[in-house]
């Protein structure tokens, strides 16, 4: 600093260092907030698991929220029946999961959504389209998962709570091969429509 008459002034040198400080202590104060907003905001790898059906209705909508509200996380997204969705939750080999049951022992659950569950039939192998009585679909030759997947279990519950019993043609561990089974008119299936 220089003294004067007319008060004090920076030198050279003093100005040079003026200018050094204000842009280490704004550094300072970036790094301060960026840590601050890195403790606020979600950040690190989020593994979830979603049924065939669930995931084609949600997984484009996650993926895209996810990456505008919550630019830290990245969105890992897996695919499997109910049943083992919720044995990978307690192996801790996914970090959340949506499953067709809420009744899942040990484990916190929350309803999401419901789905409306559809007859899928090959053309002209029903007398028509419009609604179809549970007792009515029981009777016909069905495709559908093995008994330990979440859906089955809860169809046939819905079955044993009306008295009726599933008439189960095949079991099939793809939504994929269930399909095409369901096109060449081998059998129905019950799926939502997603």
């Amino acid at each position: 600093l220089t003294q004067h008459s007319r008060g004090i002034e920076l030198t050279e040198a003093g100005s040079l260092l003026m200018d050094q400080a204000k842009r280490l202590l704004d550094s300072a104060e970036r790094i301060k907030r960026t840590l601050r907003d890195m403790h606020r905001l979600p950040h690190g790898k989020v593994t979830l698991g979603m049924p065939h059906s669930i995931n084609i209705a949600l997984s484009s909508m996650l993926v895209q929220q996810c990456r505008d509200d919550l630019p830290g996380v990245k969105l890992s997204l897996v695919e499997d029946f109910t049943t083992i969705l919720v044995e990978w939750i307690n192996d801790d080999r996914l970090d959340l999961a949506c499953v067709y049951r809420s009744n899942v022992k040990g484990l916190v659950a929350e309803p999401l959504l419901r789905q409306e569950l559809h007859l899928i039939s090959a053309p002209g192998a029903l007398a028509g389209p419009g609604p179809i009585h549970f007792k009515d679909v029981v009777g016909l030759p069905l495709i559908m998962s093995g008994l330990r997947h979440g859906f089955r279990q809860r169809m046939e519950a819905v079955a044993r709570q009306l008295d009726l019993s599933l008439n189960i043609g095949e079991e099939i561990q793809s939504e994929a091969l269930l399909k095409v089974l369901v096109e060449r008119n081998l059998g129905h299936a019950i799926l939502p429509l997603s």
